[in-house]
Formats: structure tokens, sequence, C-alpha cells
């Protein structure tokens, strides 16, 4: 009784998420009273960061991070293992309905919980802040860590082939010239991004079309 449920739009409507507030009592509320519960992303402002890449560069990001540099060694290893060509383009398949699951999952949940944070959101609302928090220290030390690693001797194993310097050396050059675009900032990295993206998509063009006149 005499309890007003007060709801105001957040100033930032870029995410289209109000910000509630919780009920206050106009009288003195009874011992009992417990304030209704609401979604914990519901609680916390909408963080917004700078926009600093655009369409393109978000474009080149996603395509870099689908097609990665394992493209040009994972074909021969499942060729390898897959004598047939049937098998082999089944394999892909099955492998772009799995990538495709995810990314429907990813997308749902993003608009589900539109802040700063991707999967840690997730599993911080869907869990507990201490699965997020050890998803996130789990993908710096040990996921991402290794992915970074993989990548660059994937790329020292070819730049070997043009330069002769010893693929170690190229691999910890290439990870620490990348960290340092990214840590000078978000645009640079985009724009490297960008370079890489057409390096990658270069090839592959030049290997389709060559297959395709060939055959």
């Amino acid at each position: 009784r005499g309890i007003e449920a007060r709801i105001q739009e957040s100033n930032s409507t870029a995410h289209g998420l109000p910000s509630f507030r919780l009920p206050s009592c106009r009288a003195s509320c009874p011992p009992s009273f417990q304030a209704p519960q609401l979604p914990g992303y519901l609680y916390r402002p909408v963080s917004t960061l700078r926009p600093s890449l655009g369409l393109t560069h978000a474009t080149a990001m996603v395509v870099g991070t689908i097609i990665g540099a394992s493209i040009f060694v994972q074909p021969s290893e499942i060729t390898r293992q897959m004598p047939s060509v049937g098998g082999i383009v089944l394999v892909w398949l099955a492998a772009g309905v799995l990538t495709l699951f995810g990314a429907l999952v990813c997308a749902e949940l993003a608009s589900a919980f539109p802040q700063t944070g991707g999967v840690y959101v997730f599993l911080r609302e869907a869990y507990s802040p201490a699965v997020a928090f050890l998803w996130g220290w789990a993908m710096f030390w040990s996921m991402h860590s290794g992915i970074i690693a993989a990548i660059a001797v994937v790329f020292a194993r070819y730049a070997n082939v043009f330069t002769g310097i010893d693929p170690r050396i190229i691999a910890v050059g290439v990870i620490v010239l990348l960290s340092a675009v990214n840590y000078v900032g978000v645009k640079h990295g985009g724009l490297v991004e960008n370079v890489f993206k057409a390096g990658k998509l270069l090839p592959m063009g030049v290997i389709n079309r060559g297959g395709i006149f060939w055959t």
C-alpha cells in the first residue's frame, strides 16, 4: 500500500534498455516488506565505450576471427584423415553448422544482455560473478594465449620460407609487434586487421579460382 514503482528511461538509448529504480515507499514500509528483485543486469548502468571502430573495421575483425591463419594448415590435416572428397566436404559442412549455432547463441545473448564484456557478462548473469571471473582468468592465461601462440607459429612457418629467419624469433617478434600496435589504440589495431584480412582473402580467392579453372 502506498508503494509506487518508478521507471525512468535511461539517458543512453543506444541499447534500448530502460533504467529501473527500485520501488520507494511514500509511507513507512512494514518490516516484512521486500523490494522486488529484478534481473542483475537491470541494476547496472549500461556502459558504453567510445566507438573507435567503424563498420569496415568491425567486419574485418569478424572475418579475421572466423577465417584464421590455421585455414592454411587445417585442410591438409583433414585431407590426410579423410580419403574421400565427400567426407572432406561433410566435415567442413558439419563444422560450419556448429559454428552457425554458436554465432546464433552469442547473438541472442548479446541482445538480452547489451553490456560491454561479452561472454563474461553472459556467465555472470547466468551463473555467478565467480564463474565469470574464472572464465576470464582461463581465457587470459591459457586459452587466448595458446591461440595467439598457435597463430604466431603458423605465420612463422610460412615466413621462414621467404626470410630464412628462425621461426621462433619470427613468432615472438610478431606477438610483441601486434601487442604494441593494439596497446597504442584500437583504431590502429583495426587498420592492421584490415591489411591481414586482405592478405588472407586474396590467396584464398586465387586458390579457389585456380581450382575452378583447372577442374
